[in-house]
Formats: structure tokens, C-alpha cells, sequence
């Protein structure tokens, strides 16, 4: 889910992401629903959240930027199969319907805070 978040983060990042591109970044990591030009906004601006994690000066400070991110936008954490197409695993997202960018920022918060 890391590599999955930096990688999302670098092309949200660039200077010119497009639906596409957003979408082959995530097709590489098993992701197969479609992105809209409006999911593209609202992705790129929880890359700017997450960057600012991955740009922390130290982990505490990086931690105090997951916890606003997860206290913020995260539900309570519950396990899904996405109705048995995949194994169990744990989502702080609202839905497995949630929008592309509540998903990003939950999971990819999730992720950088096991890591931390």
C-alpha cells in the first residue's frame, strides 16, 4: 500500500495529471475502477496532504500529520473482502463505494502509519 501511495503521489504530483495516467497507476496496483477528470482534483489534493507527510523533517512530526489526516478523514477501521473477490483486509475508508480520494488518503495514511 506504500509503494502504491508514492507512486499515486508522484503522478498526482506532476505537473499535468490526467485520468488516464492517475488510472494506470492504479490498474499497476490491482485498482480497476474508472477516474474521472473531478476524481483527478480530488486525488491530487490528498496527495498534497500525504506529500506532506513523506516531506516530515522528523517522525514526530510526520505522525502529528497522520494523525489530523486519520482523525479527519478516517471511519472506524472494518474488514473487507470487496464481496469475496479479494482476502480479508483492513479499510478506514467509510465504504468499499468510497470515493477515489477519501480511499487514497485513508489507506495510504493507514500505510505510511504502520511503516512509521
Amino acid at each position: 500500500m506504500a509503494l502504491r501511495a508514492v507512486e499515486l503521489c508522484a503522478e498526482l504530483l506532476s505537473p499535468a495529471p490526467t485520468a488516464e495516467s492517475v488510472a494506470r497507476v492504479l490498474r499497476a496496483h490491482g485498482e480497476t475502477d474508472a477516474v474521472t477528470a473531478r476524481d483527478v482534483t480530488a486525488l491530487r489534493e490528498a496527495a498534497v496532504r500525504l506529500a506532506e507527510v513523506l516531506a516530515a523533517p522528523s517522525p514526530g512530526q510526520a505522525a502529528e500529520l497522520l494523525n489530523r489526516i486519520l482523525a479527519g478523514s478516517a471511519g472506524p477501521p472494518r474488514l473487507t473482502s470487496h464481496g469475496g473477490v479479494s482476502g480479508w483486509h483492513l479499510h478506514v475508508d467509510s465504504s468499499d463505494e468510497a470515493p477515489w480520494a477519501e480511499w487514497f488518503l485513508t489507506s495510504s495514511a493507514l500505510a505510511f502509519a504502520t511503516l512509521l
